[in-house]
């Protein structure tokens, strides 16, 4: 089982980002030799400490082209409805199977080209039964271990399954306690199927103290179960008996075992344990590849999704698939080598979730994403190792929608290569100073980059230095596709320096009534004092404290702020706080001492999450935020940035409850 949540949380959201093309030189693509074995490939040693690649891409020793890289495929399940991957093996006999919480096993005999849908009998009448799916293990000898929760349990975990794929964000799972606590109370129960549709109940040795939350086939066939607190029992086959193997005491997310090597990922990095020694091991590659590869953070922040997947090769060699793409390692030795660049396909498209992987019968792979996606990773020794046409984009800090831009042009193009590089590496003490420094002295040599996420930057300085490319003539190209505001929202004269990439509708909801009175700050203060004298104690607009109040004005209320010239207007500023104020005494007014208390702890359970005073704006802005206590019946209005979607359903379904059919937005 790949890594699964019965929680649910509303994450930080990305702020509006500006996109622009300079008039400086190419960036240069480069990749790295492992010491001859195979040019192009990316070498992670204790002497790597930055993950950079270093090598030019004509590095050959004769001088040519280095040749041969993997090429992705795309497949998808044929299914309409909802699905969550749990998990994907291939049986002996050479076809695949993936194994669907909700629609059962899907199997193909082609590698994974095509998929049909299966309905053992034990999934058909668990389901009848209205069983919740917690995980579907599948081993290579056709064999199925699954936990599933009995009908009395199956909506109150489903309740918060529902929504596991479109939160902004993750969460770690609540503990045991929190969720008995809010009435969530998850009773499981263990089956173990095999080939021949034999039944085995099986009886975790701890009862419901800490549930197994995941089991695993080895590559020979047994079978693991892991618990909440991270302790690992081998089960056996015949009987359903469970053993302690492993007390790692930490969550678990993901697991491998070969031979008498069991290999095991944590939030911090990875775990090895000796079987036969019973003892711990250590791998110091590993380290250096959490380290460099992964941020030093092994975890995965989407819903049943983990961060890096892992699977030993018949000869005993790891193989590791993640964000930055497929990596291949011998236990116990020095070198950790890449052997397929994430960048170059879906691998490193944030909005791809990995679920399992495994190798295919030829030399490639396949992953398995969330959504019912499937990679196929093949090995093309007849194209250039890195694509010739290359250019660099470049964002001061690593923004996921840039990276997802670069990762679905690059599908479409696979002769270009597009780099990525960020100014303000995650984990590193850099300065923005420092890095916009770094960047100019890089512009001005001419090695710049193509593209510029120009978020936190001086934009107009650039402009009026003439380092920014006019995009007016690729603009009319793209003609009705742009919104008119967009396009021109940095418009200087007859020139269009920079475009909006991301944006954010500011948006207010309430009762049709009051909300049409309102079409300035002026007369949301009316409003505002209005509804105060019909409600003398209870929320109005949401805001628990000033500073949320003042992050939900300002982005709105800002642009009023500058006069013809651009330079700060005093008087609209003096005019906006004056109002705010007005705002905030009347929402004050009817607040009680336990909702200010629950606002400021709010603000403190942000910070201590490692949120910084950005992420909190962020997310006091949020319509997604906001809107929950307006369709609980908690305030009359939810002002917010709508920020994508499922916000926007989040707003119009609540106008389907009792009470709020009439309002609107």
């Amino acid at each position: 089982m790949k890594r699964k949540r019965y929680g649910k949380i509303i994450g930080p959201l990305l702020m509006a980002a500006v996109l622009a093309i300079t008039g400086c030189g190419q960036g240069t693509a480069q990749t790295k030799d492992t010491d001859g074995e195979q040019v192009g490939k990316t070498e992670v040693t204790g002497d790597v400490t930055d993950g950079e690649k270093t090598a030019d891409k004509e590095d050959s020793e004769n001088g040519e082209k280095a040749m041969g890289r993997y090429v992705e495929t795309m497949y998808e399940l044929p299914v309409d409805n909802d699905l969550r991957l749990c998990g994907m093996t291939r049986l002996e006999d050479g076809r695949l199977m993936v194994s669907d919480a909700r629609n059962g096993i899907w199997v193909s005999r082609d590698d994974g080209e095509t998929w049909e849908s299966e309905q053992p009998a034990w999934f058909t009448r668990l389901k009848k039964e209205k069983c919740y799916f917690a995980d579907i293990a599948l081993s290579a000898d056709g064999a199925a271990a699954v936990i599933y929760a009995p009908d009395e349990d199956a909506d109150a975990i489903a309740e918060g399954d529902t929504k596991e794929a479109s939160d902004e964000g993750g969460t770690e799972e609540a503990p045991e306690e929190e969720q008995e606590k809010e009435g969530t109370k998850f009773h499981p129960r263990y089956l173990l199927v095999a080939a021949d549709e034999t039944e085995l109940e099986i009886v975790a040795p701890q009862g419901e103290a800490s549930y197994f939350n995941g089991f695993y086939f080895s590559d020979e066939g047994a079978l693991y179960a892991v618990t909440l607190d991270g302790t690992v029992y081998a089960v056996d086959r015949g009987n359903g008996s469970c053993q302690e193997v492993l007390s790692a005491g930490r969550y678990i997310s993901n697991l491998a075992v070969r031979d008498s090597l069991l290999l095991y990922t944590y939030q911090d990095g990875f775990g090895l344990y000796d079987l036969e020694k019973k003892e711990e091991a250590v791998d110091g590659a590993l380290k250096e590849f959490t380290s460099t590869v992964l941020g030093g953070n092994v975890d995965s922040s989407a819903e049943g999704t983990i961060a890096v997947d892992m699977f030993f090769s018949e000869d005993g060699v790891l193989y590791m698939i993640c964000q930055g793409g497929i990596y291949r390692h011998a236990i116990g030795g020095s070198r950790i080598e890449q052997i397929a660049d994430g960048s170059l396909s879906s691998l490193g498209n944030p909005v791809y979730g990995i679920v399992d992987s495994t190798g295919l019968s030829e030399d490639g792979f396949l992953v398995a994403f969330s959504g019912g996606k499937l990679g196929r990773y093949t090995f093309r020794p007849d194209i250039p190792t890195v694509p010739e046409l290359a250019v660099k984009a470049y964002s001061l800090e690593e923004n996921d929608m840039l990276k997802q831009a670069v990762i679905l042009y690059q599908n479409k193009h696979p002769e270009s290569y597009v780099q990525y590089e960020t100014g303000m590496e995650s984990g590193k003490t850099v300065t923005r100073e420092d890095a916009l420094k770094k960047l100019n002295t890089e512009i001005m040599a001419g090695k710049g980059p193509d593209f510029l996420l120009l978020d936190d930057m001086p934009v107009d300085s650039w402009t009026e230095k003439g380092i920014l490319l006019d995009l007016t003539p690729y603009l009319s190209k793209i003609g009705e596709r742009l919104l008119p505001a967009a396009g021109s929202a940095f418009a200087s004269g007859s020139s269009v320096y920079a475009v909006p990439a991301q944006f954010r509708l500011p948006v207010l909801v309430g009762k049709k009534e009051v909300i049409e009175k309102i079409t300035d700050l002026s007369s949301l203060a009316e409003q505002m004092e209005a509804l105060r004298e019909e409600k003398p104690e209870g929320r109005i607009l949401g805001a628990e404290t000033e500073k949320e109040l003042l992050s939900m004005l300002i982005p709105i209320c800002e642009p009023a702020w500058k006069d013809a010239e651009g330079k700060l207007d005093r008087t609209a500023l003096q005019e906006f706080l004056t109002l705010a104020k007005r705002i905030w005494e009347a929402e004050e007014k009817g607040l009680t001492p336990k909702m200010k208390k629950a606002g400021k702890t709010k603000y403190e359970d942000w910070e201590k999450s490692g949120m910084t005073d950005k992420e909190t704006d962020r997310m006091a802005q949020s319509l997604g935020v906001q809107i929950v206590g307006y369709y609980t019946g908690e305030q009359e209005l939810a002002a917010g940035l709508l920020n994508d979607m499922w916000n926007f359903s989040e707003m119009t379904s609540s106008f389907l409850l009792e009470g709020r059919e009439s309002d609107d937005f």
